[in-house]
């Protein structure tokens, strides 16, 4: 998994009337503009009771633990086992596309309770909806030609991982056959049959 970093530096975050002092609160108004939500001491002296306050390290806190699990959730699902690399190269790039965030954006979505996540997994799905259409079109112009594989078969199962929501990994029971046939020469492949 990849670690999330915010882009900006919490110390060079400034109150919105420019004072330079220690950031101390962020103002939840949802009509402020995103760098004008932080409040320092001098700023709180002029505060109306009315504003909807929230202390930045709380808000750091919450928006670093929101972007954690948002990494574990696409961690989980991009990590596909037995994927063609490029797929697997457009997933990889995706996940760590979403490593960095800016604190004003994730600041903005979550005061305007915008789900930014949503947005991540909708744009894997459609990787992988890309991927499977391409495969599948693949297996559809193989199977014109009937004297190399079974294609319907492996179309067929191909599309069932498709079905699925996740790919999950079935478990494969293997049944020993025939131990009796004795080998002279030496074994240069071996095929396993998973009906």
């Amino acid at each position: 998994m990849f670690n999330t970093k915010m882009i900006e530096n919490e110390k060079d975050f400034n109150c919105k009337n420019k004072h330079y002092q220690p950031i101390l609160l962020v103002d939840l108004n949802p009509n402020l503009d995103k760098k004008q939500r932080f409040l320092c001491n001098v700023c709180m002296e002029d505060l109306e009771s009315e504003v909807k306050t929230i202390g930045l390290i709380k808000m750091i806190q919450i928006i670093s633990d929101k972007q954690e699990s948002k990494q574990r959730n696409l961690t989980n699902i991009t990590d596909y086992k037995n994927v063609a690399q490029d797929w697997s190269d457009d997933l990889l790039v995706q996940r760590k596309s979403s490593c960095e965030y800016s604190f004003y954006d994730e600041l903005d979505n979550f005061i305007k309770n915008f789900n930014i996540d949503d947005a991540s997994i909708k744009l894997i799905n459609n990787i992988n909806r890309s991927w499977m259409t391409k495969l599948l079109n693949n297996l559809h112009s193989n199977n014109e030609d009937k004297d190399k594989l079974k294609f319907n078969e492996l179309k067929q199962q191909f599309t069932n991982i498709i079905n699925k929501k996740y790919f999950q990994e079935d478990e494969i029971q293997l049944k020993l056959i025939d131990q009796s046939v004795k080998q002279i020469y030496q074994c240069n492949a071996i095929v396993f049959d998973s009906i």
